[in-house]
């Protein structure tokens, strides 16, 4: 499924990471390097 940025995994994540601030900053990394393929 697709993250919503709800935060609903952030009381799920032992180690308390801003899980869909890391998704969505991956998710742009991704589309640069595609952007460039």
């Amino acid at each position: 499924t697709r993250c919503t940025g709800c935060g609903a995994c952030k009381p799920r994540c032992p180690y308390d990471l801003p899980i869909p601030e890391i998704l969505k900053q991956h998710y742009d990394l991704f589309k640069q390097h595609a952007a460039a393929q």
